[in-house]
């Protein structure tokens, strides 16, 4: 199994922070936690999953280093997978609201 990990890109030209991933294969192999967790392991911050499909899983710690993996065979660990994805897409949703609100109101 591999497990390739994206970084976000500066792009000097633009004067930004492109999409582009520069995956690359991770050194190390990663755990998933009986949490639906892992260690990020070019931080060490908890990574968090944000999207799935039916066989991998990606995940993402606060500095944005993103990992994708395989779905663990346990259903408990793809409950609280999903569970965490849930979460995430509520509060992207919360926070769209808000942007909303706030462009209203100008």
């Amino acid at each position: 199994m591999s497990t390739a990990v994206s970084d976000i890109v500066r792009d000097a030209a633009a004067r930004g922070i492109t999409s582009e991933p520069s995956a690359r294969a991770c050194g190390a192999y990663v755990t998933i936690r009986p949490d639906g967790t892992a260690e990020c392991v070019d931080c060490g911050l908890p990574m968090f999953p944000i999207a799935e499909t039916t066989e991998m899983v990606t995940l993402e710690c606060a500095n944005r280093h993103r990992l994708v993996t395989t779905l663990p065979a346990e259903r408990a660990t793809r409950a609280l997978i999903d569970n965490w994805i849930a979460k995430k897409g509520a509060q992207l949703h919360v926070q769209h609201e808000r942007w909303e609100s706030e462009e209203d109101e100008e």
